[in-house]
């Protein structure tokens, strides 16, 4: 579910994509706690699958299925 979420809004534009926090969107879109897709977020960051700058969604590169 956050692997779609996160595959369709990184094909917004840039200008669109630094309005909003990928987490808050996140968030609205599938009721998940804050704690829990904070720290999906966290791994992918770690493991080099997303690029965020301030909260807000760079890139994405090669995500894992199971996100």
């Amino acid at each position: 579910m956050i692997r779609s979420i996160l595959l369709h809004y990184i094909d917004k534009p840039l200008d669109f994509r630094m309005q909003f926090g990928i987490a808050s969107i996140i968030i609205k879109l599938t009721g998940l706690s804050r704690s829990h897709v904070m720290r999906i977020l966290s791994e992918l960051k770690k493991g080099g699958y997303i690029e965020t700058k301030e909260g807000k969604l760079i890139s994405v590169s090669d995500l894992p299925e199971k996100f």
